[in-house]
């Protein structure tokens, strides 16, 4: 009998209030984000738990550079980024396995904290306003998932004249995902983003 498993999911997860939420199942909310099918048949335990891996990782990309608060300068901002670093390394476990793809994405994120206590631009705010899950395929243990996204952040950035602007960039982006299910479940192996339209978030 074959592992196999192949299924287009038609729908997206949003995270305000743009989409209409139906619930196609009891229990089919995770993180505060409603699930809108338009599949005939409800996805597997599998499949919801890839769609909350990698939504959960799309949220921690654009979440864990936003500093919870914004210290003037000094000891208190050098504890803050100390404190931003830590939940970078707790977070981004959860959604990565370990290697070169976790590797790389922790380290994106440790130097953005780092250049932005640093004073090269400020985060303000970021998020994920909806996925789409295009295609999830499912052999065994290994799963190749298709999704588009909507990405935004806010950036503050303060010239040498002490003018400060703010930019608010949206994209779209599509992503190619390969995960694997281990005792932990489904973990993030690779993953390749690309803009499809907008501005880099």
């Amino acid at each position: 009998m074959s592992n196999f498993r192949r299924v287009t999911i038609r729908g997206r997860w949003a995270t305000g209030g743009r989409a209409v939420i139906v619930l196609v199942a009891a229990g089919v909310v995770a993180a505060g984000l409603a699930m809108v099918l338009g599949a005939t048949s409800a996805p597997s335990p599998d499949e919801l738990a890839i769609q909350s891996t990698i939504q959960g990782a799309l949220q921690a990309r654009m979440t864990l550079e936003v500093p919870p608060a914004r210290p003037a300068s000094g000891a208190a901002a050098a504890a803050m980024a100390s404190q931003m670093h830590a939940r970078v390394d707790a977070q981004i476990g959860q959604y990565y396995a370990a290697g070169p793809t976790h590797d790389r994405m922790a380290s994106a994120l440790h130097q953005s904290i780092a250049g932005d206590n640093a004073g090269q631009s400020r985060y303000v705010a970021g998020g994920v306003d909806w996925v789409h899950f295009d295609s999830i395929t499912i052999n065994s243990a290994d799963a190749q998932v298709n999704v588009h996204a909507q990405l935004w952040n806010r950036q503050s950035f303060t010239s040498s004249t002490g003018t400060t602007t703010e930019t608010n960039p949206r994209s779209v982006v599509v992503g190619r995902y390969a995960l694997h299910r281990d005792a932990s479940g489904w973990r993030i192996t690779n993953e390749l983003l690309s803009i499809e339209s907008g501005d880099r978030p």
